[in-house]
């Protein structure tokens, strides 16, 4: 669902800054169609009908960022032509569920079990009934995104000095930092995932998980910046920083990352190298990382790759 979402949400985002591309039709056709589906959680968030908790792009029709996407897009390019209350009632709703995601490690990190439900460890090692009855409660690189996405572009729609925007943005701060003290090795590149309930974390760092976490930086420190608290704002950047020195580390030479980015015997992968790049690229624009000193991420769409 996730995924999906990730797509559409790129569609605006090259509808704007990308010449001759015109996608918002499109978009606005996919989220307006489950907007009109009774049976989905957009209809029912909208006309103020009960609902299940969203949370983590498990229910594809109401990820919760690409509404505000939507609403902002529109607030830029046709602010009279598009229903933005819709659109962001929908995705701040959302939005507010996953602030409130029931699931909470001993340290209020947010984390998941639906996956292996009757599985003992967040990457399968056998029913619970073998384990003593424990349940395993799973810490992913990807939710970083899902989770934290959603709650930065919400904060960015609301009035910075609001109880609730300053609220999310201790939401924000906190999880963020919990997500790099569960996951972030001694090296700064994180591994996929961990098991909170024994403090195991998976064999992997693995490219793409490492992407979702990059991206999620941007989006945090966009929503922390000149609006948090000034120690909360220079902790995410710290992190972020030492995440990408990380990262430069690894880039193999012909600018691509590897799927595993510390072994060179896996297979050179682009989806990682594309979040890398764009998180990258932001940091570089807003000041937040060296343009001299990253790496060469950011061209490499752009010149060795010129038909990705």
């Amino acid at each position: 669902a996730y995924g999906n979402s990730i797509i559409l949400d790129s569609l605006l985002y090259a509808s704007t800054f990308v010449p001759g591309v015109k996608a918002s039709g499109f978009v606005d056709e996919r989220l307006n169609s489950w907007l009109r589906d009774g049976n989905s959680s957009a209809f029912n968030i909208s006309h103020g009908i009960s609902r299940r908790p969203v949370g983590f792009g498990e229910v594809p029709d109401i990820y919760p960022f690409v509404y505000l996407s939507q609403a902002e897009y529109h607030r830029q390019h046709d602010p009279s032509g598009f229903p933005n209350a819709t659109a962001l009632r929908v995705g701040r709703v959302g939005a507010h569920d996953i602030v409130e995601w029931p699931k909470l490690w001993s340290d209020g990190l947010i984390t998941r079990d639906d996956e292996h439900a009757s599985s003992a460890s967040c990457w399968g090692g056998g029913p619970v009934q073998q384990h003593g009855g424990r349940k395993a409660a799973c810490v992913w690189a990807d939710d970083a995104t899902m989770a934290l996405t959603p709650v930065s572009r919400a904060v960015a729609t609301m009035p910075s000095a609001s109880s609730p925007a300053r609220g999310w943005r201790a939401w924000l701060g906190k999880q963020h930092s919990l997500y790099a003290q569960h996951l972030q090795d001694e090296d700064g590149l994180f591994f996929h995932g961990q098991d909170a309930s024994v403090h195991q974390r998976s064999c992997c760092k693995w490219s793409r998980a490492n992407g979702w976490m990059m991206t999620a930086h941007v989006e945090v420190l966009s929503a922390l910046e000149n609006a948090s608290s000034a120690e909360t704002f220079a902790a995410a950047l710290a992190v972020f920083r030492r995440h990408s020195a990380a990262i430069a580390k690894v880039q193999s030479a012909d600018g691509r990352f590897y799927n595993l980015l510390n072994d060179s015997s896996t297979w050179l992968e682009t989806s990682g190298t594309a979040m890398f790049a764009h998180s990258i690229a932001v940091g570089v624009l807003h000041g937040w990382l060296d343009r001299c000193g990253v790496l060469r991420a950011v061209p490499i769409f752009a010149g060795r790759y010129p038909s990705a």
